[in-house]
């Protein structure tokens, strides 16, 4: 129900201000394969290979590589 209402583009939002604050070097995620696309959206690119996680099905891990740091 909360799809296409910005509730998830808000939260990302969110993550990122902490992540800058917080000086975090690496932010990563398991994402439903479906759900990709609105990742790479706000910047994050598939990391590995997919893989299941039952029952919720296939998921990519996904890297936010704007924060990274070395």
């Amino acid at each position: 129900d909360c799809q296409r209402r910005g509730v998830g583009s808000t939260l990302i939002a969110a993550v990122d201000q902490v992540v800058t604050s917080h000086a975090i070097r690496r932010m990563w995620c398991n994402a439903r394969s479906p759900a990709i696309a609105f990742y790479e959206r706000h910047g994050w690119v598939v990391n590995g290979e997919e893989f299941v996680i039952p029952p919720a099905g296939p998921h990519r891990v996904m890297v936010c590589r704007k924060h990274e740091r070395a």
